[in-house]
């Protein structure tokens, strides 16, 4: 028996995006933050508060890297900008 899973998936490029299709056709439940301008399918959920999604998460996948020099998150999928701290 498989055991669902509940993935945040944080900021990112493509390789991101692509992830989150290829878990949630694993059957797995997924949200997203910060990748506002990719469109999904499946069932994807989009969340606009990175704490409250995170509380809710059993895993979170980050970008690499995960923060610009000036501290932003590395989300070039994204139509604003995030500051982490």
């Amino acid at each position: 028996m498989k055991t669902k899973l509940r993935f945040l998936v944080v900021g990112g490029d493509l390789r991101q995006a692509r992830l989150c299709e290829m878990i949630r056709k694993d059957g797995h439940e997924v949200s997203v933050y910060a990748l506002d301008r990719q469109k999904f399918e499946n069932d994807i959920i989009e969340c606009s508060d990175l704490r409250d999604a995170a509380q809710k998460a059993d895993c979170i996948i980050l970008p690499l890297p995960v923060l610009h020099e000036e501290g932003k998150l590395n989300a070039p999928l994204s139509s604003s900008s995030h500051k982490i701290f």
